[in-house]
Parts: C-alpha cells; structure tokens; sequence
C-alpha cells in the first residue's frame, strides 16, 4: 500500500495496514525497543524467539529451550493413554534414542502417576 493510499483509507475512517514481509516483521525496530526478543537453544544451535503477545510487567512467560524430535513422544504418548513402545515399533511415532534413558525414567513416574489419580485409573 502506498502513502497517498494509506492516507486515504485514513482519512475516511478505514483502518488499513502495511502487509509486511517476514523480514520486515524481525528487523521492526518496536520489538528491540521494546525488548521483545529472546535467546533460546534447539537441538543444533541457538535461535531468536519472540515473547508471546500477552505480557505483564510482573511476570515474564518462559521461554525454554525448543525440544528436538523426539525428545519428548514417549512421554506424550504415555500421558495420552498409548503404549509407546507398540507405536514406535509400527512406525506410527517417532523418537530420539539419545532421549532413552531420560525417557525411560519418565515412562515410570508417569505410569504411576496415572494409575494413582482417578482420571488414570480405568476400570
């Protein structure tokens, strides 16, 4: 949209905007002004991350490192009511064997958790 365009839309009360394109949103000068940026770790390397769009000056929303692939199925699949390792061995799920130890150790605590909870507890 071009300026006299904008100023018209204005002036009759349209509200109208510029379409931006990706690189114009990251290099926007409000989100360094405004300290919108933040520094978290994938599985390869460190990326910037945008805080959510809702914040509170007494509370900053965390912003943990991005999981890898994997990392986290044999979990999800467990608190979902699947048995993991069935899924795995279909091919239906996918999982990071670096992840084995930790996820195995998970697998225990949460099967406890959900036969000792009444949700959990099928009947």
């Amino acid at each position: 949209m071009n300026a006299a365009l904008e100023e018209k839309l204005a002036a009759a009360g349209i509200p109208a905007a510029q379409i931006k394109q990706m690189d114009q949103v990251v290099a926007h000068p409000q989100l360094t002004e405004r300290d919108r940026w933040r520094t978290v770790g994938t599985e390869h390397a460190t990326a910037r991350a945008l805080l959510p769009p809702s914040t509170f000056d007494d509370f900053e929303a965390p912003m943990g490192d991005v999981p890898a692939l994997g990392q986290h199925t044999r979990a999800l699949l467990i608190e979902a009511g699947h048995d993991p390792d069935a899924l795995l061995r279909e091919g239906i799920a996918v999982h990071n064997p670096v992840f084995d130890d930790i996820s195995r150790e998970d697998d225990s605590c949460l099967q406890d958790e959900q036969q000792s909870s009444p949700a959990g507890r099928r009947g």
